[in-house]
Order: C-alpha cells, then structure tokens, then sequence
C-alpha cells in the first residue's frame, strides 16, 4: 500500500472515530433530553450554516443548515432541511426531516416523517421523546393561545411549586380548571371547590399552566 493511500485510510478513520465520539457527547438524555436555556427558538423559518447553539424549533417553524454542529430538537409540526453539519436531531411525531447531507444522529418517535436522502445517519426509534422544559428559554415553543395569559389574579392558589409527585390547588370559591402542557395539551379538567390535591406523578418534568376557565387567568407551575 502506498504511503499517500495510508495515510488517507488513516484519516478517513480518525474522522469516523472522531465523529463517533462527537454523537456520542451531544446525544446526552437519548428520548428524555433537556432542551437548555442557550437553545435558539426557531418560531418562523431560519437558516444557520455554523456554529454550537442548539436549536429548538417550534410547530409550524422551518430550520435548514448546512454546517456546524447542533442539537436540534423538532416539535410536531417543525421542518428541519440539512445539507451538511454534524448534529443530534430529535424528531417527535408530525415533525419532518429532510436530510441531505452531513452526519447525523436521529432519535425519532414512530408518526415522525424521516426523508433521508444523503448523508450518514444513525438512527434510533424513540417509543416516546419527552422533552425536559424546566431549563428551555422562557416565552419558547410556547402555545399560541397561552402568550397573552395574566399570571396573576386569580381564583386559586397552588403549593408546592416546583412539584414533584402531588399539587394542592385552593380556591375561593368554585372554580374550573385545566391543567396545561407547554404545546397547550389539556391534561386535567375538573372543578374544585375549596381544595383538592391531584397526582402528577405521571407528568413529564417541565412547565405547566393551571388555567381558571371563567376567566382565564392562569398559573405556572414546574414539575421536578
């Protein structure tokens, strides 16, 4: 073997071990990963061609790149298009890859559209990708419908906030109440009249809004 191939062989390996160990380090979290307060809300459409930032894309948003190395986290109804770059890309269900290029390590959940057409992939299936809210920028992928919500002046208070596995909700008077996701899912409906401690042992960790229904005043709370 000549020396010129040799030495090509041995970067072509070192670049794969290389990029490997790359994966390996941002793939931090697997299905549960933390989306972190660095992260970039993609909330229209952007473009980004370099840099470290992870990207988090909102429902309905569009991200394309062509270099740099992500962590790029879809929500339902995001589009992510790629040329080039070395990212993990987190894929929920109703969200849409289009990769062309680049290396790439994907965690998706099954109703999630894949369209890989160029590139190295390593893929894994996720039954379910749960993102971890409570460190991901304030006012990000937020529901619509929840951006204009007062957090205050309301007909009940909630102890203890954070939570971890029981809420105590107090009124003064009785009141209906959804118990809210930060993509506007309603989780618990019901009408308390005094007190009432529900479980939220099955929550995921993150941020939730308890919404007064005759007023729509609402209250954030966080599940540890």
């Amino acid at each position: 073997m000549s020396t010129k191939r040799f030495t090509k062989n041995i970067f072509f390996t070192s670049l794969s071990l290389l990029t490997v160990c790359i994966l390996s380090l941002k793939s931090y979290g697997q299905c549960n990963p933390i989306i972190p307060i660095s992260s970039n809300v993609v909330s229209s459409s952007q473009t980004v061609d370099g840099g470290f930032t992870p990207q988090w894309v909102c429902s309905g948003s569009s991200f394309s790149t062509n270099g740099g190395a992500f962590n790029v986290f879809l929500e339902s109804g995001a589009v992510m298009s790629t040329g080039g770059g070395i990212d993990s890309i987190y894929v929920k269900a109703g969200a849409t890859l289009n990769m062309n290029g680049g290396i790439h390590h994907i965690f998706f959940e099954p109703l999630a559209i894949l369209n890989i057409l160029g590139g190295i992939s390593y893929v894994d299936t996720c039954v379910s990708i749960n993102y971890d809210y409570s460190q991901a920028p304030a006012g990000g992928c937020l529901f619509t419908s929840l951006s204009n919500m007062q957090l205050s002046d309301v007909n009940f208070s909630i102890a203890p906030n954070p939570a971890k596995d029981q809420l105590t909700i107090e009124t003064t008077k009785a009141t209906t109440i959804e118990i809210m996701n930060v993509l506007g899912e309603k989780l618990v409906d019901r009408t308390i009249d005094k007190k009432e401690v529900i479980s939220i042992t099955n929550f995921n960790k993150g941020i939730y809004f308890i919404k007064d229904l005759a007023t729509g005043k609402t209250i954030k709370f966080v599940k540890e």
